[in-house]
């Protein structure tokens, strides 16, 4: 069994991303976190990292799946927390939540601190979601909230369990029966920054109409999205999905930020949004090339047509010139013709023989 995971981890409206998530799968086991640094305590962001981190070294140190596994990496995990107050004395109060899942490519175990979740959906349906170690979430249980106010209620972000806390307090929820892991089967770890925005029905239909991990975890966040405000949390969560054909295991953590195995649906979505602003581009230049030969022609039309106009103007002048030049040679025959008759009459020989013969009567 191989697995297709996509993961995101935005900032929201928070100055500093308090959120962390790492990944891990070495020979066929593989490890799955998730972390939500308090932030109500000074130095969330170190201690959900240092979570992370010291989780996903236990499961290298040891990859295999069982509850004493899994209870090792969240000790691993406390304690690093645990160290990291007593080093850094100005981040003392830091505390952070935490989720893994574990799985052998063939059955599953997962566990939780504090009110990161995790959902588990069998055939696009969800089975299971870890319960919250919240004062909402004890009120729900005890039948005096109904579980549709948990996500708005006043007391919503008040904890009862986290990491960071002393030893004694140190209570994490941990699945002890492993459950066989099926083909299709999926999981959403997250933050409660983005479950508190998007409901368990809209996971399952997102599920429903998406290709794959990265476009159920696009359509999820489009909601989240929608819904955002200027003080909204960091939200993170990682989607997970078993896929029966064989692959490449792969190895090395990535923390928060980074992306790891792409679904063959995600690569051709991604694929799509290129593809569609380079028609787009295309598109837009299309009228812009255009407009540019018109301009051009244009261009090509008034410069042909101003040397047509300088040169009928030439033409004209040439013209205008030949005319006076004819002009002045009429005047200077009519001048001299004037002279050779001694100043007599300028008519034809023939008129002036009519008038003479006409005095003569």
């Amino acid at each position: 069994m191989s697995f297709m995971t996509e993961a995101v981890s935005r900032i929201g409206g928070r100055e500093l991303n308090e959120d962390s998530y790492g990944f891990l799968e070495m020979n066929h086991n593989a490890c799955w976190v998730v972390a939500d640094g308090l932030g109500g305590h000074r130095g969330g962001e170190t201690a959900s990292k240092v979570a992370v981190d010291a989780a996903l070294a236990s499961f290298r140190a040891a990859p295999q799946l069982s509850a004493a596994a899994l209870q090792r990496h969240l000790e691993a995990a406390q304690q690093a927390v645990l160290q990291a107050q007593k080093s850094q004395p100005s981040l003392s109060t830091m505390r952070t939540t935490i989720v893994i899942l574990l799985t052998d490519a063939h059955s599953v175990l997962w566990a939780h601190v504090g009110d990161s979740r995790l959902y588990c959906l069998e055939n696009g349906h969800i089975d299971f979601c870890t319960k919250d170690h919240s004062v909402v979430q004890a009120m729900v249980s005890a039948g005096e909230l109904p579980a549709s106010q948990i996500r708005h209620h006043e007391d919503r972000n008040r904890l009862l369990r986290c990491l960071g806390n002393n030893e004694n307090d140190f209570r994490p929820t941990i699945l002890q029966g492993a459950r066989s892991l099926r083909q299709g089967t999926a999981f959403l770890l997250c933050t409660d920054g983005f479950w508190e925005n998007v409901t368990e029905p809209e996971m399952e239909v997102d599920f429903a109409k998406a290709d794959g991990t990265g476009g159920w975890l696009a359509l999820m966040e489009d909601r989240l999205l929608e819904r955002s405000t200027e003080n909204s949390d960091n939200y993170t969560a990682i989607a997970v999905r078993s896929d029966s054909e064989k692959g490449s295991p792969s190895s090395g953590a990535q923390s928060s930020g980074s992306f790891w195995r792409r679904s063959p649906s995600a690569k051709n979505a991604r694929l799509a949004r290129v593809g569609f602003f380079v028609i787009l581009l295309i598109t837009m230049e299309i009228p812009v090339w255009r407009m540019w030969n018109r301009l051009r022609a244009l261009e090509w039309q008034v410069q042909r047509l101003t040397e047509e106009k300088e040169k009928l103007v030439n033409e004209e002048s040439v013209r205008q010139q030949k005319l006076e030049d004819l002009q002045k040679q009429l005047q200077g025959g009519q001048n001299k013709g004037g002279s050779g008759a001694g100043g007599a009459s300028s008519k034809p020989a023939g008129e002036r023989k009519k008038a003479v013969g006409s005095g003569e009567n």
